[in-house]
């Protein structure tokens, strides 16, 4: 709708709603780039959660200023996803523009789905302890984080993972295991992107310390979220031969939004 605006410095942040604020940038280009594409098919479904944490409008009946949190799900299969400082400044433009909820949830809904090129619902939450421990799920795998290793390579490197040597290889076992300490860089701005890697599989056994070296090899890496999570389980996927897999991250916010990509199997 409009020109990229990440990375830019802005004279001015608008308050009144305005729709062509947003951006949007297709899937399919660092799909094709990263090699996520499989035989013309992509190997799994999911989702990425949005969370923007400072949304406020004015009461149109009263014109007192409203403040939720505001959510909602992109499918894994829109045609294009949200430039997310776009989404920061369009949500902001609704500060001191008068609206129902009613109205702000079908407006911001009609606008990202046109965006998205995908069916996208709303929910407004407001501010409650329940609201914040959904929200801040931990997970609850073996902490990669504990395991005594050295790391050494800090560019994104997918031959750093190892299967364990196992007489049993052929049998498929089940693991669970997370990092607290993953990082990667805005594909745009180089700014470091922290988060929670979970990811749970049913199939060949990984070295434990070759998958923490790998998780580690992204922190120079640029990509988005999104793609971040994508690479993961194509790598995954390629070496351990799953019968289930599915690969979650919970991003830290940046400027008022977090984003948490989850993909899975069939």
């Amino acid at each position: 709708m409009s020109h990229n605006i990440l990375g830019l410095t802005l004279d001015h942040y608008p308050d009144l709603y305005d729709k062509t604020l947003l951006y949007a940038i297709p899937r399919a280009k660092q799909r094709e780039e990263f090699g996520v594409v499989i035989n013309n098919n992509l190997p799994f479904v999911g989702f990425d959660w949005w969370n923007h944490y400072e949304f406020s409008w004015l009461n149109n009946k009263t014109g007192w200023p409203e403040m939720r949190v505001l959510s909602f799900i992109v499918p894994h299969s829109s045609k294009n996803i949200i430039e997310s400082k776009s989404l920061k400044i369009y949500l902001g433009s609704f500060s001191n523009s008068l609206f129902s909820e009613e109205d702000v949830i079908s407006t911001i809904e009609q606008d990202l789905s046109e965006l998205l090129e995908s069916s996208i619902h709303i929910q407004l939450h407001l501010y409650s302890s329940s609201l914040f421990s959904k929200i801040f799920k931990t997970a609850q795998g073996i902490c990669l984080d504990n395991f005594p290793t050295t790391c050494s390579v800090f560019e994104y490197d997918p031959s750093l993972l190892k299967l364990a040597p196992s007489i049993q290889q052929e049998e498929a076992s089940y693991f669970k295991y997370e990092t607290h300490s993953f990082r990667s860089n805005c594909l745009i701005t180089q700014q470091p992107d922290w988060a929670t890697i979970e990811i749970t599989w049913l199939g060949k056994p990984l070295l434990s310390e070759s998958l923490y070296q790998y998780l580690m090899s992204f922190r120079l890496h640029n990509a988005f979220h999104e793609h971040c999570i994508e690479l993961i389980f194509i790598d995954l996927y390629k070496i351990i031969n799953p019968k289930s897999l599915t690969v979650r991250g919970f991003f830290n916010r940046r400027g008022s939004v977090d984003i948490n990509p989850c993909r899975s199997m069939f």
